[in-house]
């Protein structure tokens, strides 16, 4: 349940965050946040390694909204892509060993 809290904090704070400066992708940015977050929580129910990395993987998109949005942190590039390495292996890894 607390994972499930922490994935819509995420999602209601990057979508907050970002509204106004993506105003034309309001609308596409709210669906497919809302559908990354959905995939995030349905992550949680299939075993540690891939809840683990259904965060990364939201965690990854949120950092390239932020990019979008002209929100650039240090090192920007190489924590989209460390995030979104971490999330597919964590994912596949944990399909291959948790899934019945």
């Amino acid at each position: 349940m607390a994972r499930l809290l922490a994935d819509g904090l995420v999602w209601l704070t990057g979508d907050t965050l970002l509204r106004r400066r993506l105003a034309g992708l309001r609308v596409p940015m709210l669906g497919y946040s809302l559908a990354l977050t959905a995939m995030a929580c349905a992550a949680t129910g299939r075993g540690p390694r891939i809840a683990a990395g259904g965060g990364l993987f939201l965690t990854s998109d949120v950092l390239i909204g932020l990019g979008k949005a002209g929100v650039q942190l240090p090192a920007h590039e190489v924590l989209v892509m460390s995030t979104y390495t971490a999330a597919l292996a964590l994912i596949a890894t944990g399909w291959a060993v948790e899934s019945p």
